[in-house]
């Protein structure tokens, strides 16, 4: 998998969770990992 490619990927997942986060109070938890995931990717490279 290419880097803009996952790069990509994850704005889009944030985006999806972003907007679901005031209906389900959980999902901005899964954003707090997708954020990490994506500091550390663009640490990387």
């Amino acid at each position: 998998m290419t880097q803009p490619d996952s790069l990509a990927y994850s704005q889009h997942q944030t985006q999806q969770v972003s907007s679901n986060a005031v209906k389900d109070p959980t999902k901005t938890k899964i954003q707090e990992c997708i954020n990490k995931k994506r500091l550390e990717a663009a640490r990387i490279s």
